[in-house]
């Protein structure tokens, strides 16, 4: 399987590595440390993975003050900011980051909601008034 795929890597290191991995039936490992690598790269080059889900799609603007924002947040040089919409939120975005899979960004670990339902939602509460 390697040997037909060498063509398709731009590295040599990687293909060696893997059949490395293959003699030393450890290629059920390999998903779990390309995964660390990801993380440690994105650490070392001092970027951080954000995820925004606002109700309508975000000016250049608007991109650029929460790349700001975050960046000097989560103390990193860079944000790869990933931006996706959401109707059903009305008003507002929510932020996701810490993610355990930083190039799919899935499972984020933090999230910050400034959705305006959220907004409501704490209004009503200091109000003494129960939303569900």
């Amino acid at each position: 399987f390697v040997e037909a795929r060498k063509a398709d890597f731009k590295s040599t290191v990687v293909p060696k590595f893997i059949i490395f991995m293959a003699k030393k039936l450890r290629l059920h490992m390999l998903k779990t440390l390309s995964l660390r690598y990801v993380q440690k790269m994105y650490t070392a080059q001092s970027i951080a993975p954000v995820k925004v889900v606002s109700a309508s799609a975000l000016s250049e603007e608007q991109t650029k003050m929460i790349k700001d924002k975050m960046a000097k947040k989560l103390g990193v040089s860079d944000i790869k900011l990933l931006s996706t919409t959401n109707p059903d939120l009305v008003a507002g975005f929510k932020l996701y980051w810490d993610f355990e899979d930083p190039e799919q960004m899935t499972k984020p670990g933090s999230m910050q909601d400034s959705t305006f339902s959220t907004y409501l939602k704490e209004a009503a509460l200091n109000q003494g008034i129960l939303v569900e």
